[in-house]
Parts: C-alpha cells; sequence; structure tokens
C-alpha cells in the first residue's frame, strides 16, 4: 500500500471495527497497514486477535511471521 492508502485502509478499518470488534478481515487490514507504517506491537495485536477468531487463515498467519521476523532481535528491522 502506498502511504496515502495505508492511512486509508486504517481510517476504514478501524471505523468497520467500532462496529464490528471481531471482524477478521478489518483486523487484518488495519494488521497490515500498521505493519507498513512500522508499528508492528499495534499490528501483532490486531493480527493475533484476527488468528484468535480464524486460526486457520494464512494470510494472518503469514503477516504474523513477517512481523515476528522483523521484529525479532537480529532480524531485518534492527540497527
Amino acid at each position: 500500500l502506498k502511504e496515502g492508502d495505508r492511512e486509508t485502509a486504517l481510517l476504514h478499518s478501524t471505523q468497520a471495527l467500532r462496529m464490528e470488534p471481531n471482524h477478521v478481515k478489518a483486523l487484518y487490514r488495519r494488521g497490515s497497514a500498521l505493519h507498513q507504517m512500522g508499528r508492528y506491537e499495534e499490528a501483532l495485536s490486531d493480527l493475533t486477535h484476527a488468528q484468535s477468531l480464524a486460526p486457520h487463515e494464512a494470510t494472518v498467519r503469514n503477516l504474523i511471521a513477517v512481523i515476528q521476523a522483523h521484529t525479532t532481535p537480529g532480524g531485518p528491522a534492527t540497527g
């Protein structure tokens, strides 16, 4: 997502989650936008919630793994 698109995705998914806090797709989209903005802890919070609701959703699992790789000491985001 481009920077403006990330902001829009964050806004829209947050609005959707206010109406339906357990909406897996909105949690994923917001988590993805937060990830791309470098807000890893917030992204993991949303994605972990999504995973608890839809444990077999591969896209959620994969993005969690990507973020964990970026936040692990010695991972790509350190330094």
